[in-house]
């Protein structure tokens, strides 16, 4: 990551109003001349007037980071192609690895999308500096520092859930230069991520009335980490007061390519890959199972960018360009209470997802989707038998529930490293549709271009900055 490149992001949140002054005399090649050609140096954007600023860039690079836009992946799109949620359908050497489990160490495509989160992380750094150097008491400073400190938040539980075990969080100083980090484990990570949505309620409760939606989502941020943690009981805790209807979304638009929604990008507008059935013999059907959660499109004879694999696309999720991409929502806090108590050999678990199930209102069509059919509830689940069988449905659950937000390889490396269940019996596995049969990894490697000049990094394998490739 560049220094200048952040300095880009964070100038392009707003936008930049350029005034002509009159010049008595100056002569042609002066006028051409141009002293710095960034739009904003670091330096610019300090005081209470760039607060607005610094918090718009945080929500940006965030929302490309995560749900992608129309020419950068997201993380939504490259783990749900690692995992059963989406089947590769192009020609794209780079992705194709992603599909098949097998990650080279050098690869542009996974390199851009870490990259971006960790322009993101930077610049959520940055804004929380800011704010607390010039922000106010008001209710309105405290609620932009409390979403601040949950888009943080959430950035270091994408690293968790991503990628290996050794990220280094690199940031921008105060005076516009790059100072490096130190890998984080996959455990710090996930600490590190629970002590900044700590930070976020606090802000959000003294916002007052209006952080309740903040504070609900550090709630939920707060519960997934400790759940990856298997402190259970905690994470438990931490969700029992939020509401199911809650919900934060990333928010995309047509008004530029980098704001429209990256799954519509890659499915629907690139047919990149489509929706995954069955896949790899271990996943769940969803481009079959007629779910209205995802609700799965058939798009005719079309198929994917290789003119072979039909395209099926998630309405819910991609019915335009501009459908929001969800972070948190009560769905997920009940989610939480249910493996928990399956856990617990508790069988309460069952009441909770049919009750979820049984809310329509929870699946009600997008209001992009034109002549979408209001669905009927869901045909309630029966008990399963062992306590694993009963972790299983509720992980099914979630995938059904969480589709599409980043969800479910965090969920496949919790099973492996909290159940000690075998990678080939969660992920993909098996024969792989292209050639050979799939690989071994269950997470992505650091790019091995972002260890260069780092002197804090310790590089243990081939694969660049990771300490641990496992679960």
């Amino acid at each position: 990551m560049q220094r200048k490149n952040l300095v880009r992001r964070v100038a392009r949140a707003v936008v930049a109003v350029t005034g002509l002054t009159a010049v008595v005399s100056c002569s042609t090649d002066e006028i051409l001349s141009v002293e710095d050609i960034d739009v904003a140096r670091p330096g610019a954007l300090v005081g209470a007037g760039a607060l607005p600023t610094v918090y718009a860039a945080v929500l940006t690079d965030f929302q490309v980071a995560y749900a992608g836009s129309s020419a950068s992946e997201g993380h939504v799109n490259m783990t749900g192609v690692l995992t059963d949620e989406f089947l590769y359908s192009e020609t794209f050497p780079t992705r194709v690895q992603w599909d098949r489990r097998s990650m080279e160490p050098v690869n542009g495509t996974t390199e851009g999308v870490f990259r971006n989160l960790m322009r993101a992380n930077a610049t959520a750094d940055l804004a929380a500096r800011r704010f607390a150097e010039f922000g106010s008491a008001t209710s309105a400073d405290n609620l932009r520092r409390a979403e601040i400190y949950n888009v943080w938040g959430n950035i270091y539980l994408l690293a968790a859930e991503t990628w290996c075990s050794g990220v280094p969080f690199s940031r921008i100083s105060d005076s516009g230069e790059l100072e490096y980090g130190k890998p984080q484990t996959t455990a710090q990570m996930f600490a590190i991520a629970q002590a900044k949505f700590d930070s976020a309620a606090t802000f959000a409760t003294a916002a007052g009335t209006s952080g309740a939606t903040q504070l609900q989502a550090s709630a939920i941020g707060k519960g997934r980490a400790l759940m990856n943690l298997g402190q259970y009981a905690a994470a438990a805790t931490a969700v029992a007061g939020v509401p199911v209807t809650m919900r934060y979304d990333v928010l995309h638009s047509a008004n530029s390519g980098r704001q429209n929604n990256g799954l519509w990008t890659f499915i629907v507008n690139q047919r990149r890959w489509v929706v995954a059935n069955n896949k790899g013999g271990t996943g769940a059907p969803f481009a079959t199972g007629n779910d209205p959660r995802i609700r799965p499109f058939r798009s005719g004879t079309t198929t994917g960018f290789d003119g072979s694999t039909p395209l099926f696309v998630p309405n819910t999720l991609v019915a335009d360009r501009t459908v929001p991409t969800n972070v948190a929502r009560g769905v997920e806090a009940q989610l939480i209470l249910a493996e928990v108590a399956a856990r617990n050999n508790d069988v309460g678990y069952l009441t909770i997802l049919n009750t979820l199930r049984a809310n329509t209102s929870l699946y009600a069509c997008p209001a992009q989707l034109a002549g979408c059919v209001a669905p009927t509830a869901l045909a309630p689940l029966t008990l399963a038998a062992t306590t694993d069988a009963r972790i299983d449905q509720v992980i099914r659950e979630r995938g059904f529930w969480l589709y599409g937000t980043s969800h479910r390889l965090g969920d496949f490396r919790r099973l492996i490293r909290n159940d000690t269940r075998t990678p080939d019996s969660v992920f993909p596995s098996g024969a792989y549709p292209l050639g050979g049969t799939y690989g071994s990894d269950v997470n992505f490697p650091i790019p091995q271009p972002d260890e260069a000049g780092n002197p804090n990094v310790v590089s243990s394998n081939t694969f660049g900055l990771c300490l641990n490739r496992g679960a």
